[in-house]
């Protein structure tokens, strides 16, 4: 009898438990999309009106509301709404003003959420976005070997002093996409960046247990990412404010990286002996950072850009005299499409077939598709170049002097003085 009475009450207490138990919500929000209509284009800088109706079965405790690009990546800051109301009628307002906002398709991205289960859902509209342009070009000059003075000429074509930062330099480099200035230390100063408007962003301090600058090499990537040498013979790709992204390769021993160029499957380096003549094309997967090519040069190179998929153009210098070699970096083979009697000392790229030479007292415009070769401007002691892409000006120091000039013609449209001469000028654009 007692086992009886234990059985029922134990099936009792089951039965009083499973009523108490509250059932597993398993149903998911639902969205609909009111506004915008589908298809939409937006023309930047807008502010886009975003409206929903969102229920569920119990409440829905969240709703987050963003713009996104075909990649995935917001283009714009999230909004969050808690709704209080089952259903509920939600509308906000997105802001869309950046500059880095390209044309194309994008998405209205919903996601609601009851605090168990969420719901996704997005509407396609199309972006206009602004048209590039220029914001100024950075001149960096050395009043004294522990100070940096930079200098900009800004898109109206007036000369400024933007800051002053407590450094040597090296080398430097500019980031369109990140909106970062970036100057590489010599044998005791750091790698920093600045923002546009001169302001210190983040600083990396060097380890340099040598008589050489520490900082060798900076390349900025076409999506903004930061490679940068050191004469330990590290290789490491950091974000905009010197973040590690996990990225490092190695030179050959005994070797620093002069020269560096990303690709879409390989980072590209131009590598020199530390303690000798030899010169070498090396070549690392752009993941992982793994050693994949090595070819001897017999020229020490100058600048390297990307021709097409498979080639790379090589400038450089050989007995006292300019070389341009155009490398196969499937198979490693080479041609010289063009030599120079005297030294090449910096060069400018206008396209994938045109290029600007500084040799010596002399500019020249070098075609690749017919090894052409056309003085434009001679004179002057030409160092360092750039080339304005917005504009379609060419960019060149001489000494203390900073020239524009058209570079079909060579005729100068203008020139600047500046308090010291300056290292390669870095253009910066919107975006």
């Amino acid at each position: 009898m007692r086992c009886q009475q234990a059985a029922l009450a134990f099936v009792v207490l089951g039965l009083l438990s499973s009523s108490c138990r509250k059932d597993k919500d398993e149903q998911a929000p639902t969205i609909q999309f009111l506004s915008p209509v589908s298809g939409v284009n937006v023309v930047i800088p807008d502010t886009i009106t975003v409206s929903v109706e969102v229920s569920d079965n119990e409440e829905v405790t969240n709703v987050t509301f963003s713009v996104v690009n075909a990649q995935g990546f917001p283009v714009s800051s999230s909004i969050s709404v808690e709704p209080g109301t089952n259903p509920a009628t939600i509308t906000v307002q997105l802001p869309l003003t950046s500059d880095l906002i390209l044309s194309g398709d994008h998405e209205v991205k919903v996601v609601a959420s009851d605090g168990t289960n969420r719901t996704t859902s997005a509407r396609s509209i199309t972006m206009s976005g602004l048209p590039r342009r220029l914001r100024g070009i950075y001149l960096l000059t050395q009043p004294a070997s522990d100070q940096v003075s930079v200098q900009w000429i800004d898109s109206a074509g007036v000369l400024g002093t933007v800051t002053n930062v407590g450094q040597d330099l090296n080398c430097s480099a500019v980031s369109s996409h990140g909106q970062r200035i970036f100057l590489g230390g010599g044998t005791v100063g750091p790698l920093t960046a600045l923002h546009p408007d001169g302001s210190v962003q983040a600083q990396l301090a060097g380890s340099n247990t040598l008589s050489i600058p520490f900082f060798t090499a900076l390349h900025v990537g076409p999506t903004g990412s930061v490679f940068v040498a050191t004469n330990d013979g590290q290789l490491r790709r950091l974000n905009k404010d010197l973040g590690g992204t996990g990225y490092q390769a190695q030179a050959v021993a005994g070797h620093r990286i002069l020269q560096i160029v990303e690709r879409t499957d390989q980072v590209l380096t131009a590598q020199s002996a530390i303690a000798s003549a030899e010169e070498r094309l090396v070549s690392y997967s752009s993941i992982g950072g793994v050693q994949t090519d090595v070819w001897m040069l017999d020229k020490v190179p100058v600048a390297l850009f990307e021709r097409d998929a498979d080639h790379v153009l090589l400038f450089g210098n050989r007995n006292g005299g300019g070389v341009v070699e155009d490398r196969n970096t499937s198979d490693g083979g080479f041609w010289e499409p063009r030599t120079f009697p005297d030294p090449i000392e910096d060069v400018a790229q206008v396209s994938s077939n045109i290029y600007i030479l500084a040799t010596g007292s002399e500019l020249i415009r070098f075609t690749y598709n017919n090894a052409g070769a056309l003085t434009i401007a001679s004179g002057n002691t030409f160092e360092h170049l750039a080339y304005n892409e917005v504009s379609g000006e060419l960019i060149a120091t001489d000494g203390t002097e900073v020239f524009v000039l058209d570079p079909a013609s060579g005729t100068v449209l203008n020139t600047y003085t500046l308090p010291g001469e300056p290292q390669r000028p870095l253009v910066l654009y919107n975006r």
